[in-house]
């Protein structure tokens, strides 16, 4: 599954996440770089993981993008 597939199935979550890390101060987090930036994927996963425990209905897109993470962390 392509890069952009991923990302418009799970637009909310994304989005949502973006947002939390540019509230910490992370103002160049953007859709090109949340999963792929080893920084940012850090954080990112926590919030992933925070959401996953609260939010059952989104537990594959959130189970998904997680999956995403651990496979571009292995690759680097």
């Amino acid at each position: 599954m392509g890069k952009k597939k991923m990302m418009t199935g799970n637009n909310d979550i994304v989005t949502f996440g973006i947002k939390k890390l540019k509230k910490f101060g992370y103002i160049h987090v953007n859709r090109a770089n949340i999963l792929y930036d080893e920084v940012y994927k850090i954080f990112f996963e926590r919030i992933l993981r925070e959401r996953l425990r609260d939010n059952a209905e989104e537990q594959e897109k959130i189970i998904c993008l997680l999956k995403r993470i651990k496979l571009n962390t292995s690759n680097n």
